[in-house]
């Protein structure tokens, strides 16, 4: 009996483990932090400052509904000490205000779109501006002046515009140097795989422009491919074949949920990932 009541006891150790055990990223394969710590001190706007710039695939309440809700006393249990601190060092605690991208990215501003987001958002829409009245790459960029910029493009480039690889991720570079001068440290996202594109074809022009560029950068398709396998038009990927899954998107970010499939989630943690390794290594 005493054998059997050590073993239940083991068991119920480990599944707990588990639960908490938390997904190392997919990393890039170059190191960013020299260049961008010498970009980093162009900057002179609000410290803290993080927009998540994309299409569909961000303009959504669950994009960042992990993020803004750490200030929920109900919550708490859902973060690590590391993750509240990075998140209220990025305003993510402070609804209704301009400097809180997380809001910025979610919050509904008619026709469509949020603050620094549209539905059918391309790259060359978003150079040019005007897209659902969203402002331009260079006015959003003015406007709200962030020390950090996660971009996630290139989605709605290939299923609406068919265009090449290789002219969107030159209109993503534009971006990129416009970011960069004003000491802005952009971190590009891989779009998402999808049956309707081939989305790979895009990512691979993106992991090369990033490593020409040495920014950081966010391996989307690679972590969800990496957690789903062959399963991730159903566990990642939404039925419509374009959207990410919502289910479980405020959720803890602890590996075992992640394993139940939540393309949303995924991507905030991620994001918050990333933004604790550039606060660390870049802005410290």
């Amino acid at each position: 009996m005493k054998h059997f009541f050590a073993i239940i006891l083991a068991i119920s150790s480990t599944l707990v483990f588990c639960a908490d055990e938390y997904y190392k990223p997919v990393r890039e394969k170059w190191n960013y932090v020299k260049p961008m710590k010498k970009y980093s001190t162009l900057f002179k706007g609000t410290e803290g400052v993080v927009l998540h710039i994309g299409d569909n695939n961000t303009w959504a309440n669950h994009s960042t509904k992990w993020a803004r809700l750490v200030h929920h006393n109900s919550r708490k249990d859902n973060y690590r000490v590391e993750d509240t601190t990075i998140l209220k060092w990025s305003h993510a605690d402070k609804d209704e205000d301009p400097k809180n991208g997380w809001w910025l990215a979610y919050k509904d501003a008619g026709e469509g779109r949020s603050h620094t987001t549209a539905s059918g958002l391309t790259t060359e829409l978003f150079l040019k501006g005007g897209h659902k009245s969203l402002p331009s790459a260079e006015a959003m960029l003015a406007k709200y002046d962030p020390q950090v910029a996660f971009i996630m493009l290139g989605s709605c480039d290939l299923r609406d515009a068919k265009a090449s690889p290789k002219d969107i991720a030159g209109r993503m570079d534009e971006f990129i140097k416009m970011a960069l001068k004003r000491g802005c440290i952009p971190v590009l996202i891989t779009i998402p795989p999808s049956e309707k594109f081939n989305a790979e074809s895009l990512n691979k022009e993106y992991r090369k422009l990033a490593r020409k560029r040495m920014i950081p950068m966010i391996d989307l398709h690679n972590d969800i491919m990496k957690f789903a396998k062959k399963d991730w038009k159903t566990k990642f990927i939404a039925e419509d074949k374009f959207h990410l899954t919502h289910r479980m998107s405020d959720a803890k970010p602890s590996k075992r949920n992640l394993q139940f499939g939540c393309g949303y989630l995924l991507r905030c943690y991620l994001c918050v990932e990333k933004l604790k390794d550039i606060h660390k290594y870049v802005l410290n």
